[in-house]
């Protein structure tokens, strides 16, 4: 990672810190220390809570979707249903890991970041970082259309512009930690093929 990527840190309740534009990649090989099982059951205890409270909060996105008797509400509803279904697949798929993690049983390639021999690793950097570049351009590609059209349609088109820049720097995170976890695992490259040989 460049010295000019800002690192970026989610405190999500003082024991679990999720670190954005890092390249680290935990070390899974040991067992886990008691604190370590202890957070990770805590973990596991929030995500399972979150996910099933997004449960009924989807619901009552249906219901006032349905209910909307305006077309541009009942749009919007949409796209936060989408999203919250989005994220409860997503809360389901981290408790699975987390759970398999306290039992003993690993995700296929979870723990380890080598996902590509070398030469395909260094091909998909390039090609993430290329991506990367595309979403940055369109974060402020979305942005400039977005304080152009304030005042068009009582905001909603600059409204949908800022959201779909929102996105583009979701995007963006997620590439630069596909990208990391890609250079840790061609750093491990060597070692591994050593240990096969």
């Amino acid at each position: 990672m460049a010295d000019s990527e800002p690192r970026v840190e989610i405190d999500t309740g003082g024991w679990w810190t999720v670190a954005l534009g890092s390249t680290e990649v935990a070390d899974t090989s040991e067992p886990f220390s008691q604190e370590e099982v202890s957070a990770l059951e805590r973990l596991l205890h929030t995500v399972e809570a979150h996910a099933k409270a997004e449960e009924g909060a989807i619901d009552a996105y249906h219901r006032l979707a349905a209910a909307a008797t305006d077309p541009t509400v009942a749009v919007l509803l949409r796209l936060i249903i989408e999203d919250e279904e989005r994220h409860h697949s997503v809360l389901r798929r981290m408790a699975t890991m987390v759970r398999d993690d306290l039992h003993g049983r690993n995700l296929p390639g979870a723990p380890s970041p080598a996902m590509f021999p070398t030469a395909a690793a260094e091909n998909a950097i390039r090609s993430i970082r290329s991506a990367r570049g595309d979403e940055r351009d369109g974060i402020r590609r979305f942005r400039e259309l977005a304080r152009g059209s304030r005042g068009m349609y009582g905001g909603l088109l600059a409204l949908l512009l800022d959201l779909m820049a929102m996105d583009s720097r979701k995007h963006e995170l997620i590439l630069r930690f596909v990208e990391g976890r890609l250079r840790a695992g061609r750093a491990r490259a060597p070692e591994r093929s050593e240990q096969e040989g």
